[in-house]
């Protein structure tokens, strides 16, 4: 049986939360709640603190606090990738990749999960993962789009360990193999991937 993945739409921050849907990535959130402390956060990201631009780019993101700015979002995801902070990285990636704020860039998207990636962001390797899958913004390559997939299982995330299993259960990248692929649904499903669990057993 032929498994579609559904891969929803490429959000912002690592997988706390998934944010949007329809045909995009997902982010990496942490959370900005209401009321939330433009200033102070502002000052702190001007002063070089990565995390507060990324925590800053996401209250954008969401509207949390103040009207949602996508190209401010954009900028200060940009600016905490810059300062070092992997999930800006990635964050900046899905903009790019989902056309937030910006023109649709699969290519520069596909060098920000890269970046992500190499930093230990598990959803920047998971993104990786699908632009080799699917041929956005590099040559399609279904070898790499798994090994970027069990990269970002490896590292905790369950919904990549799925796409691992479907990777075995289609034949994508290596060859079709039905134990493989339960063992993968397994490993989703203990992750809390609820969807995943209809296969593992």
């Amino acid at each position: 049986m032929k498994i579609v993945l559904a891969l929803g739409v490429l959000t912002t921050t690592i997988a706390i939360c998934c944010c949007g849907g329809g045909d995009g990535l997902p982010f990496a959130t942490d959370g900005a709640g209401d009321g939330f402390p433009v200033a102070e956060y502002q000052t702190a990201c001007d002063g070089g603190d990565g995390q507060k631009c990324d925590d800053l780019a996401e209250a954008y993101d969401d509207g949390a606090g103040m009207a949602e700015d996508d190209p401010k979002a954009l900028a200060l995801y940009q600016k905490a990738c810059d300062l070092g902070i992997a999930a800006g990285c990635t964050n900046a990636g899905v903009m790019y990749r989902n056309g937030e704020g910006v023109t649709t860039d699969a290519q520069h998207a596909f060098r920000l999960f890269g970046q992500g990636c190499d930093a230990g962001h598990a959803m920047g390797c998971k993104n990786l993962g699908l632009l080799y899958g699917n041929g956005e913004g590099t040559e399609k390559n279904e070898m790499e789009a798994l090994a970027k997939y069990n990269q970002a299982c490896d590292m905790g995330l369950a919904e990549a360990c799925h796409d691992v299993a479907v990777a075995w259960t289609n034949g994508e990248g290596v060859p079709a193999d039905p134990d493989k692929a339960k063992e993968y649904f397994k490993r989703a499903c203990d992750g809390g991937h609820t969807e995943s669990c209809a296969y593992a057993n």
